[in-house]
């Protein structure tokens, strides 16, 4: 048998390079003639394994290999698929003695077809309207009066510090709710806030909507009246369920993004100190950052060219395993995961993640430490998973203090505009980013857009009052199954580089903890598998 095995392995290896209609046809006939042979032979002899130990019989595994390889290594093209760079190929070293494997020969053109044949999602088919604005020049915040019905009052929702979840309170005026808002960025203000406030307020609406309001209320006086309670988050979608069809588009909301608040800190920054920035984008290999995230590519390319600053490109980093918390224990901790003591995807891990490990050094030389994701703390999976703290049995408070307590230990000081993403995930409709949707949005922009702005004014914010800095930024974009939402991610993270040219002393770490671990692609080719663990590494060191 063995031998059987070992020659059509050989045969398969010596014709895989002929891809013309008749030798594919000769090749996969004389498959299945030697292979009807073994069987045969091996079902007399009694030696095929039997189907009881779950192992299913040798010949039928190898009959369909060697015919999922003859139909997965046909070209579309006729050529090999290119391996990406960053810099010219002149510029990588020519006799490396470890290079990534091969592509497999049309790979790249079913990659092409399943990510880039459509259009990538918009958040278009939402209205971003500005009820208020932060400039950050000046420090100053204005808000407008041609978006909200002066007559009626507006309210606001901020993280409620005793709970981690939105408490949504009423302002009579928007006058007053600009006083509120100056307040919270004033430097000498005490009042705390966790980096964004959601917004919400009747819409102004012309004499002509008033008149067609007034022949609607006329037309429904059998319809029970629903008074809209300003603790109540309903949306658009949830007053549709609720039969509420009038109330549609009634109000206009806000996600409005503010600077950090950092309270009497002395300047220490010098030039002895840099600033280390984390980027980790979930689930995208090496190969899927350059054909998902062409325009962040190519400001890499320019940013190189100019010499604004240095973009290194590291070709060969080798996942460990195909799950973020693995990854990200041997990053912090140095650990490598014990493979005799496994745990399921559903399942806590078996100990903690050692954040701590690595930002303890940084506590001790007076660096500020954040770590800012797009998932929801109250649901099941992120940081609050991987730090052991996520207990759903117990009370909301008792569950957000025991968090706080976890990310005390990990010495984690910030998590800020994490915390807006439990709404942003409710009003999509999803738990978690994982399966859907297409694009995540909230009201005309992307979940990634306001994180990525958050993050813009954190940094800037350090570097103005001088404090060094740990920041850790994990973005789901890519982590989902049909390996196309990560193209959203492209123009905001572009501008992201961009804006990263203007860091001084600032070391910025950018990769993925592994490939896409589940979805079409690698269900359909060994490529997909291959990429699983070949992420990117990209560092980015301002001048």
């Amino acid at each position: 048998m063995a031998k059987g095995k070992r020659y059509l392995t050989s045969m398969f290896m010596r014709y895989r390079s002929h891809y013309s209609s008749f030798r594919v046809l000769l090749i996969l006939a004389l498959v299945v003639a030697v292979l009807f042979i073994y069987k045969y032979h091996s079902n007399n002899r009694q030696t095929a394994v039997s189907d009881d130990d779950g192992r299913g019989d040798d010949i039928d595994k190898l009959m369909g290999e060697v015919v999922r390889k003859l139909n997965l290594q046909k070209p579309a093209d006729g050529q090999h698929c290119a391996i990406p760079h960053l810099n010219s190929p002149a510029v990588s070293p020519g006799n490396a003695s470890c290079r990534r494997i091969q592509p497999i020969r049309g790979s790249c053109q079913l990659a092409n077809d399943m990510f880039l044949s459509t259009p990538k999602e918009s958040c278009d088919h939402q209205q971003y309207q500005t009820i208020c604005e932060y400039e950050e020049m000046h420090n100053a915040i204005k808000c407008y009066n041609d978006v909200c019905d002066p007559e009626k009052p507006v309210s606001i929702a901020t993280t409620s510090p005793d709970l981690g979840t939105l408490h949504w309170r009423s302002l009579p005026s928007i006058a007053k709710l600009q006083d509120l808002l100056r307040n919270m960025i004033d430097p000498k203000s005490r009042q705390h806030h966790f980096g964004f406030i959601f917004i919400r307020c009747p819409k102004l609406r012309d004499e002509e909507e008033k008149d067609d309001e007034d022949d609607d209320e006329s037309n429904t006086n059998d319809t029970p009246e629903y008074e809209y309670n300003n603790d109540d988050e309903a949306y658009e979608d949830d007053l549709i369920l609720a039969g509420k069809h009038h109330l549609v588009g009634i109000n206009v909301y806000q996600l409005l993004i503010l600077p950090p608040k950092i309270i009497n800190q002395k300047a220490v920054h010098t030039n002895k100190y840099i600033d280390v920035n984390v980027v980790m984008l979930d689930s995208i290999s090496r190969h899927h950052f350059f054909r998902s995230l062409p325009n962040t590519v190519q400001t890499m390319k320019e940013i190189n060219r100019r010499n604004a600053s240095t973009v290194l490109d590291f070709e060969l980093l080798q996942s460990l395993k195909g799950r973020t918390y693995e990854n990200l224990m041997t990053f912090f901790a140095g650990e490598i995961y014990d493979v005799a003591k496994p745990f399921g995807v559903l399942d806590m891990p078996h100990k903690p993640l050692k954040t701590e490990a690595m930002l303890e050094q940084f506590k001790k030389h007076g660096y500020h430490t954040s770590w800012f994701e797009d998932l929801c703390w109250t649901w099941e999976w992120g940081l609050v998973k991987d730090l052991l703290a996520m207990d759903r049995d117990l009370e909301l408070a008792d569950r957000w203090k025991k968090f706080k307590d976890a990310l005390q230990t990990a010495r984690i000081d910030r998590y800020d505009v994490t915390l807006s993403s439990c709404e942003m995930l409710r009003v999509n409709h999803h738990h978690d980013p994982f399966h859907g949707p297409e694009a995540l949005c909230y009201r005309g922009k992307h979940q990634h857009e306001y994180i990525l702005q958050y993050v813009k004014y954190f940094q800037s914010t350090m570097a103005k009052l001088k404090q060094p800095y740990f920041n850790n930024l994990l973005l789901n974009t890519g982590h989902e199954d049909t390996g196309r939402r990560v193209q959203t991610l492209d123009d905001a993270l572009a501008d992201y580089v961009e804006f990263l040219t203007k860091q001084e002393n600032t070391l910025t770490i950018m990769y993925a903890d592994h490939g896409n671990a589940y979805g079409e692609f690698i269900e359909k080719t060994e490529e997909g598998r291959i990429e699983l663990y070949n992420p990117f590494l990209i560092h980015h060191s301002a001048k």
